[in-house]
């Protein structure tokens, strides 16, 4: 008679929840993962021109830090989908994901790391324009050429009280 110990069911048990576990952890990565962009998340757009409140520049983000880690997260999945197409079916065996799964997920997050990237660029670019466009209307309103006061306005009413 063999005595099967409730440690060694336990084990099985124990390898299906933890294989359970990988695919709800691979899931949650995935959801996360796909759910940002760094330039979706960290970049604003100016805000529209009005006729009566020309739009702050401190309103929009200028930097570009987002939207490089967004190219730099693109090339990376690039890399990855070219590492999962020339892999085999046999090195995802042991994986909790299928080598055209690993594919599909490296072409979602491509997209979306590459529309967020545009859309940062796009935003912080016409941010830069906005603060550009204001400092040099700041700059030209300092050096308008404004009513003089003192002697040359004192000279005037001398000139026109004497005639």
């Amino acid at each position: 008679m063999v005595v099967r110990s409730p440690m060694r069911r336990g084990c099985h048990g124990t390898d299906r929840v933890s294989r359970a576990r990988t695919h709800a952890w691979v899931g949650l990565c995935a959801v996360v993962a796909a759910c940002s962009g760094c330039s979706f998340v960290f970049v604003q757009r100016p805000p529209p021109a009005r006729d009566f409140a020309p739009p702050r520049p401190g309103a929009c983000t200028s930097s570009k830090i987002a939207p490089v880690a967004d190219t730099v997260l693109l090339g990376w999945q690039v890399v990855r989908i070219g590492v999962a197409a020339s892999a085999h079916d046999s090195d995802y065996e042991r994986s909790p994901i299928s080598r055209e799964a690993d594919i599909a997920l490296g072409v979602a997050y491509a997209g979306l790391f590459a529309a967020s990237a545009i859309y940062g660029f796009s935003a912080t670019t016409s941010c830069a324009h906005l603060k550009e466009r204001q400092e040099q209307e700041s700059d030209q309103f300092l050096k308008r050429e404004r009513p003089r006061t003192g002697m040359a306005s004192c000279e005037h009413v001398d000139r026109v009280g004497h005639e």
